[in-house]
């Protein structure tokens, strides 16, 4: 599985402020069900409009785990009507697929070369069995814009914001 689609996956013309929105999935698609997936987004994304006016946007999936939506908003933002129909599209996606896209307590990381998922409630016991450590490549599902995304979206845990309620994942313990 190589991570080098994620700095290619958005178009390079969109603009670095392009919203962008990623549903995690609970497990891995099969390339059915990815297919299914990008066929459903872009069918979405080709009468996506805000206002009467046309979204430039795409949706695609990353790694048979992540649909991620993008929006570019310099010729047409994305309102709270146009916002909520793309979660309404993502849901019906959810329901035909049988996947759960919408449970934020998961987290994801990148291990081994596969995607694996861990609810937050264990991740003070991966840490202290050693399973998870700051190296560890984290999905930071946050992310809200193109350039974000490319930068940020995986990185080591210790760069991420599980920092701040999880202080064993420091580099260097904070001390006097």
């Amino acid at each position: 599985m190589s991570l080098s689609i994620i700095s290619t996956a958005i178009p390079a013309h969109f603009s670095p402020q392009s919203r962008v929105w990623v549903y995690a999935a609970n497990r891995t698609l099969t390339e059915q069900e990815s297919n299914l997936a990008t066929e459903r987004m872009k069918a979405f994304v080709g009468s996506w409009t805000a206002h009467g006016a046309p979204v430039q946007g795409i949706g695609i999936v990353l790694l048979n785990r992540f649909l991620v939506l993008v929006a570019d908003e310099t010729m047409t933002h994305v309102s709270g009507c146009s916002t909520d129909s793309s979660v309404r599209m993502m849901q019906a996606l959810q329901e035909e697929l049988g996947i759960d896209l919408f449970n934020r307590t998961l987290l994801s990381f990148y291990q081994d070369e596969k995607v694996f998922t861990l609810p937050i409630a264990e991740l003070s016991t991966a840490i202290a069995e050693g399973k998870i450590n700051g190296d560890s490549l984290f999905f930071d599902h946050v992310v809200g814009t193109k350039d974000s995304f490319e930068s940020g979206w995986l990185q080591p845990a210790k760069k991420s914001w599980l920092v701040n309620r999880f202080p064993a994942l420091r580099e260097q313990p904070i001390g006097y």
